[in-house]
């Protein structure tokens, strides 16, 4: 078999991975990474036959299914709450290295948070974010983005983090 790389795949940080949705045509590829975790936003991300992979390889798998991202503000399109324990997940030592997986743009949502979290430019992670989802009009989530509070992301110390990832 050979290694097919998943649409939508990318190196975010070192030990931390994107992706669209996953299948058995990935799994070369996948083992390849030596991942401890998987963090699947959506139901779909993931094949149902492709789990036992992860069991078999010792993969975490930890699913936030894409009915929970239901805003609870007309405005918002994810929930706060749900984007700060993706990046709690990806963001601990002991989960790298990790897979961020989704069938739709929830996993830009989460890197664009995370790169706010590393200062980076506002302009670049929406640059970044647009590329990945190749969707036009994404107003409400970007605008999510822009004020999505930062400190609510519970992680090592802000200088240590900041330290790792620069």
């Amino acid at each position: 078999m050979d290694f097919v790389i998943p649409e939508g795949f990318a190196t975010v940080e070192v030990g931390i991975y994107r992706s669209s949705p996953l299948n058995n045509t990935h799994s070369k590829y996948i083992q390849s990474l030596n991942l401890k975790t998987c963090v699947s936003l959506s139901m779909d991300a993931i094949a149902k036959n492709f789990v036992s992979f992860f069991e078999e390889n010792k993969i975490q798998l930890i699913n936030i299914s894409r009915e929970s991202w239901k805003a609870n503000h007309d405005w918002k399109p994810v929930m706060e709450e749900l984007i700060k324990d993706s990046l709690e997940i990806i963001l601990k030592d002991s989960s790298h290295p990790v897979l961020i997986v989704s069938s739709s743009s929830d996993v830009s949502v989460v890197i664009a948070c995370l790169r706010k979290m590393l200062n980076w430019n506002f302009s670049s992670i929406i640059i970044e974010y647009r590329f990945f989802t190749k969707v036009k009009n994404r107003n409400r989530e970007e605008q999510f983005i822009e004020q999505f509070d930062t400190d609510l992301v519970t992680v090592i110390e802000k200088s240590t983090l900041m330290e790792r990832y620069s």
